[in-house]
């Protein structure tokens, strides 16, 4: 399983994620261009970096959170974020994720959509990747 689809399949069945958006608003890839709804996430893949002959990798993730007003945007950035961050690895099925490190936070308007972005990076640790 690719890192990007594990990050959908954790945001896409934790409680709370689910109670600030719903899964349908939950997307991989750059932002579409018009959102039918808000609130409403999107995640994509901002670099990687293999070591150790592929047995190893690290794995920067974007997670973009989209509000019409900046505290609800925030809050859904810092449940995503937890969401992530807390996952048993057990239930991580063929991704090995040995650590998870949130880093920068950013927010920003978008007028073009009437919305608020908050954009966090996170980074995974992955010992190996099964396909």
């Amino acid at each position: 399983m690719p890192i990007i689809d594990f990050v959908g399949s954790v945001l896409r069945v934790d409680a709370t994620v689910l109670a600030l958006v719903p899964a349908l608003n939950i997307s991989a890839g750059l932002r579409p261009q018009e959102f039918d709804t808000l609130p409403a996430v999107n995640y994509f893949e901002i670099g990687a970096e293999t070591f150790d002959r592929s047995m190893a990798s690290r794995h920067d993730v974007q997670i973009s959170a989209r509000a019409v007003e900046l505290r609800d945007a925030v809050v859904l950035s810092e449940a995503c974020g937890r969401a992530l961050y807390k996952f048993d690895p057990q239930s991580a099925e063929s991704v090995d994720v040995q650590h998870v490190q949130i880093g920068s936070r950013v927010s920003l308007p978008e007028p073009d959509i009437d919305a608020f972005h908050v954009a966090l990076t996170i980074s995974f640790s992955v010992l190996s990747t099964v396909v």
